[in-house]
């Protein structure tokens, strides 16, 4: 499944089907700009750039909180989170009209 920015310089491609979830906290929140941010967290050997990481900005938060950004659109990007294997996803930016479902907790 392909994926990409508002302006298209980043691109991305997931080689899994994404399970979604929705997080209500205060920096998804503040992140997005909405009552919540849906995304999907992949391993990181089921994901892929296709181009434009040097568009990709970074800000980070003491916390450890990061978020990616096109520097281009301002759109909100894949990252990896912390030290894990996994990168995080918003799901606004995968391509298709494939409906995907959202987990419940």
């Amino acid at each position: 499944m392909l994926g990409q920015c508002l302006c298209g310089a980043v691109q991305f491609e997931l080689l899994t089907r994404p399970k979604l979830y929705q997080c209500h906290c205060s920096l998804c929140r503040k992140q997005g700009g909405s009552v919540s941010n849906t995304a999907t967290i992949v391993a990181a050997e089921r994901f892929r750039w296709i181009q434009g990481l040097e568009s990709i900005g970074s800000w980070v938060k003491a916390t450890g909180f990061r978020s990616d950004f096109c520097r281009t659109c301002g759109c909100p990007v894949p990252n990896p989170l912390r030290d894990t294997p996994y990168v995080w996803v918003p799901s606004g930016l995968l391509d298709g009209d494939e409906p995907l479902g959202v987990c419940r907790a």
